[in-house]
């Protein structure tokens, strides 16, 4: 079950700027909670959504997301050589914002 997310908590934490530009990604990864602890904890994006510990949605300005978390590949083999992977995204903070930030996954991920 689908469960928003209130503005009470979105009031308590500082949010990355709204004019961030990164299209629309949806991410595979191990764990929600943890995903969420660096998506949205440290780099401030805003949780939109969340289906329990399989998905997250997560976006910058009120877009219903950016980010989109899950696991449904829980268990698969990580990418080989020879597959089609994500091997690096990148996040654009105007200029004016307060960080420049750019993520990237090496294939360790």
């Amino acid at each position: 079950m689908s469960e928003a997310v209130g503005n009470d908590a979105a009031k308590t934490k500082r949010s990355i700027d709204p004019r961030v530009d990164i299209g629309h990604v949806h991410l595979k990864v191990a764990d929600i909670d943890r995903s969420l602890g660096f998506y949205r904890d440290i780099l401030g994006f805003d949780e939109m959504q969340r289906h329990g510990d399989q998905a997250a949605f997560i976006s910058a300005g009120g877009y219903h997301h950016h980010l989109g978390l899950n696991t449904w590949a829980a268990g698969a083999a990580p990418a080989g050589d020879d597959d089609a992977r994500l091997l690096e995204w990148e996040v654009a903070v105007p200029a004016n914002g307060e960080t420049t930030l750019t993520v990237e996954f090496q294939t360790r991920f």
